[in-house]
């Protein structure tokens, strides 16, 4: 995913899950948007992605407990690239 993502350039992420527990298949999103920013140092870069794996990883698990998850049918992560909007000054 993150190959596509473009230098200097924010991306808003959202993490859903579908998963198994003894209500049937659910569907979950995995906490509030994650925001990664890629520049043009490696080192900086590494630490973005670990941070959004590691982010990734402990809010699957919370969910995994909270709901009594059986099994992960899949994992989605959706990203929109954030733009500046001239009206909302940011």
């Amino acid at each position: 995913m993150i190959q596509g993502f473009s230098i200097n350039s924010t991306y808003s992420i959202l993490i859903k899950i579908e998963y198994v527990n003894e209500d049937g298949t659910q569907n979950a999103m995995v906490g509030s948007q994650l925001g990664i920013r890629l520049c043009n140092d490696s080192k900086i870069n590494i630490e973005e992605i670990q941070r959004l794996h590691n982010t990734t990883g402990l809010r699957t698990l919370k969910i995994l407990e909270k709901y009594h998850v059986h099994s992960i049918n899949y994992i989605q992560m959706l990203y929109v690239e954030k733009k500046f909007l001239p009206w909302t000054n940011n």
